[in-house]
């Protein structure tokens, strides 16, 4: 890497755009205003295929309006097709604001700013604008909403995940690996946490569940982080690099990760330790903010036979890392993990509540409001599955198969009520019309 005195320096420019492969970078480069410090290191570095890329120090926050701002200083790295686009978007962003900020500065310097450089004072305790201060309570009730049977699962994850998202400047992400049988709720919980947190927070998270069944092999590792610049694909978007596009934090399913290759695994390692995730093109994902949850079916039996109901939070997960280790779960990935939670089985009322549920959804997909479900469906929908091992996972499925005729007979016969009713009549499920169910909502005001 070279060293060039200015940036704004016409010849400098005029050097760069003659093209080649190295690294320039320039130190006190102003910034533009709402970062902090006001000064920092860049650089840029020009690749064998024209395209360019400019660096910032990692350590720069920016409070501004601005996106792209925004994005070059979290991600520490903003990709251009050419070096004439990167000088466009530099003159633009840091030479001339940063030109006449400075010229603004000058006329207005106060004693203080005499003494000492107030730009690179951090204010204890400052909030991001990622930064939120949830109840534990009113997360984990609403997850419960979807996630059924799982309370102790549901509070121990809720409070951990609003403690991470009260820290002002976490270190890493949090992580936590989800232990239980399959069918269980885990994957709903994590896809439902991320539509709570964004609800709760005024800020939308985003979601992904990544199948580590796709990832055993080595060459999948391209898929993964994507392919190293000048390799076929290097520009295409790989899911987290498409995520984090789109977020500036996420929840990060890695389902059942004991059956990743290991050079997944030693992604995986750096990602937990820094909270970056380096991408094969070269620039880093921010994942500090973010809630990495990792899943394995593999362990459950052994641990559920040693958990008991009386034990306490620290002695499930001392259970769990115990029994993982003794599994064959990667010791480096075991360690670095915040906390294992363990998903146990359902009972039969819980069961049976996932059951309704999906009785629900599967009349929402055909337009119509199920009010009333005899109890003979819910019996008929648990028999399908009861005896597969497959947990509540085939529920969607096989209420669509047992209602789906139901749902559209009703719908042949022109009725104009959306509200139904599920019957269960001589061994086959009858579906009718019926007067509306209140909600909770309904009846509180009824009684106001």
């Amino acid at each position: 890497m070279t060293s060039q005195t200015s940036l704004a320096d016409p010849t400098v420019q005029s050097s760069l755009r003659l093209g080649g492969s190295r690294c320039v970078a320039w130190t006190g480069q102003r910034l533009p205003a709402g970062c902090t410090p006001a000064s920092a290191r860049i650089g840029v570095d020009l690749r064998p295929d024209s395209t360019a890329r400019l660096l910032v120090d990692h350590g720069v926050r920016y409070d501004g309006p601005h996106p792209e701002l925004r994005r070059w200083i979290a991600e520490g790295t903003l990709e251009f097709d050419s070096i004439d686009e990167l000088l466009t978007w530099a003159n633009h962003w840091l030479l001339d604001g940063a030109a006449s900020d400075t010229h603004r500065r000058a006329q207005r310097r106060t004693r203080a700013e005499q003494l000492t450089d107030l730009d690179a004072v951090r204010a204890p305790n400052r909030r991001t604008d990622i930064s939120a201060l949830l109840d534990p309570d009113e997360v984990a009730g609403l997850l419960a909403g979807e996630v059924v049977g799982q309370s102790r699962a549901i509070q121990t994850v809720s409070r951990q995940v609003c403690e991470h998202l009260a820290q002002c400047e976490p270190r890493r992400p949090l992580s936590i690996f989800a232990v239980g049988p399959s069918g269980v709720g885990k994957t709903a919980a994590a896809e439902r946490l991320a539509e709570v947190v964004g609800e709760l927070s005024g800020r939308p998270w985003g979601f992904i569940r990544l199948d580590m069944n796709e990832y055993r092999e080595h060459h999948r590792i391209s898929q993964f982080l994507g392919a190293p610049a000048g390799y076929v694909g290097h520009r295409d978007a790989t899911p987290l690099a498409d995520l984090f596009n789109r977020h500036q934090a996420a929840v990060i399913l890695f389902d059942e990760i004991d059956k990743a290759h290991p050079d997944v695994m030693i992604a995986l390692m750096a990602a937990l330790d820094a909270g970056r995730l380096t991408m094969g093109d070269g620039h880093t994902i921010d994942l500090r903010r973010s809630v990495l949850i990792f899943t394995s079916n593999g362990h459950a039996d052994p641990i559920l036979e040693r958990v008991t109901g009386d034990m306490t939070e620290i002695e499930v997960d001392s259970v769990c890392r115990q029994e993982l280790l003794t599994g064959g779960t990667w010791p480096a990935l075991v360690g670095r993990i915040r906390s294992h939670v363990l998903f146990g089985p359902l009972d039969e009322r819980a069961s049976a509540e996932v059951a309704v549920l999906a009785i629900e959804r599967a009349g929402t997909a055909f337009g119509l409001r199920v009010a009333v479900i005899d109890p003979g469906v819910v019996t008929a929908l648990l028999g399908h599955s009861a005896d597969l091992g497959l947990g509540v996972r085939r529920f969607e499925h096989d209420a669509a198969a047992l209602l789906g005729a139901a749902f559209v007979d009703h719908l042949r016969l022109g009725s104009t009520d959306d509200n139904v009713a599920v019957r269960w009549v001589d061994g086959s499920v009858v579906v009718e019309p019926t007067a509306p169910v209140p909600t909770n909502e309904e009846v509180d005001s009824e009684r106001i």
